[in-house]
């Protein structure tokens, strides 16, 4: 837990973060802490049920039940989170 004492609020706030494997795990345990620092979480992983519970959990506005292996879906994704900076 060094990591989860070493952020600040602000480090964090502002910030958007993909969380890639957010259904469990080390990838949950990320999306987690990253939204109480401040982070705009987009959380994907293959886990339907697990990721609209994640999404409940830490108000993520997006949560993507996709398979980033393939690097079309992995460019759309990267569109629809850089469009964020305009917003």
């Amino acid at each position: 837990m060094l990591l989860a004492r070493s952020l600040s609020i602000t480090m964090l706030a502002g910030k958007t973060a993909i969380i890639t494997g957010a259904t469990s795990g080390i990838g949950r345990a990320t999306a987690q802490l990253f939204a109480r620092e401040g982070a705009r979480v987009c959380a994907t992983g293959r886990n339907v049920v697990a990721l609209e519970a994640l999404r409940a959990e830490i108000g993520c506005e997006y949560a993507f039940d996709i398979d980033l292996a393939c690097r079309i879906v992995y460019l759309l994704l990267l569109s629809v989170v850089g469009s964020w900076q305009q917003t």
